[in-house]
């Protein structure tokens, strides 16, 4: 059995993070998709997403339920090859499709650069209600009413919940929309634990679901961080369309033999040639269990 330990209520954070990756079109095409791909692992996600000098002492389940607001490609942020680039930050639902459907977080065009933050993803929860939410029952969430601090009797109908459980909270104030008693009116066999009923239970979790929990903002998992893009055709990188070629010298009185020579030693630089691409992620966030 498990205490609930009240936890500091959170605020908003704001973190930039700056990704960038050079390379031929030859080379990232070699290596596969590992080499367009952007990894942050759990140490370095917890020093970046952690407030200031507080990396070392977090719960590193708070960087595993990110309440995320808003999530912006920034200032800075450009595509140096000479066709689209789609992103996708994996784990966060991207809202930009390309035309065959394809979903992305964000799609950079040919030899781009961004003079503006663009946001790739808002959260627009009852904040209120979600503060308060987390000053009162900092422990839980959607995915764990029925786990923490709540045991289920083997054999029998009953439901072992904390005295600090939310359900508890909600029986004691909406006992007749369940058809129970207020569990303060009923005896504990265990010191800090009442018996509930698990039907009774079941019905709580599912009202707290749907009336304060589902109004909440998202959460995500950012104990780590994937980034990874691609052509938005989905060909290989070393497949050049028509477009590449719109800054191929050509010279008058050039025969069709000749610009197509031209055009394949042109095409043959152009894969070799090193181009960058530059990501400047901004996040919106709090965290759940970590002191401001």
């Amino acid at each position: 059995m498990q205490d609930a330990t009240p936890q500091i209520p959170q605020t908003l954070h704001r973190r930039s993070i700056h990704l960038q990756k050079h390379g031929s079109m030859a080379l990232l095409e070699m290596n596969g998709p590992m080499a367009r791909k952007f990894h942050l692992q759990e140490n370095i996600m917890k020093r970046i997403l952690a407030p200031d000098n507080q990396a070392a002492s977090a719960d590193a389940q708070a960087f595993q339920r990110v309440h995320l607001h808003r999530l912006s490609l920034g200032v800075g942020s450009q595509n140096q090859f000479p066709f689209s680039i789609g992103i996708k930050v994996h784990g966060v639902p991207g809202n930009v499709y390309d035309e065959s459907g394809q979903q992305w977080s964000a799609i950079l065009g040919p030899s781009s650069h961004f003079a503006q933050d663009m946001p790739i993803f808002e959260s627009s929860g009852d904040e209120k209600l979600m503060k308060s939410w987390e000053e009162e029952f900092p422990r839980w969430n959607a995915e764990n009413l029925e786990t923490v601090c709540a045991m289920r009797v083997p054999d029998s109908d009953i439901v072992m919940t904390h005295v600090d459980h939310p359900v508890v909270q909600l029986l004691e104030k909406k006992h007749e929309e369940f058809g129970a008693e207020p569990p303060s009116r009923t005896q504990m066999t265990t010191p800090n634990w009442y018996n509930i009923a698990s039907g009774v239970f079941n019905a709580a979790c599912r009202w707290l679901r749907e009336n304060i929990l589902s109004k909440s903002t998202k959460t995500f998992d950012l104990s780590q961080l994937t980034v990874s893009f691609g052509k938005v055709d989905n060909s290989k990188f070393t497949d050049l369309a028509p477009s590449c070629f719109h800054d191929m010298p050509l010279e008058s009185g050039q025969g069709v033999a000749e610009i197509n020579e031209s055009k394949v030693a042109f095409g043959n630089i152009l894969v070799q040639r090193c181009f960058g691409l530059t990501l400047r992620l901004t996040l919106e966030y709090r965290l759940a269990g970590v002191e401001a």
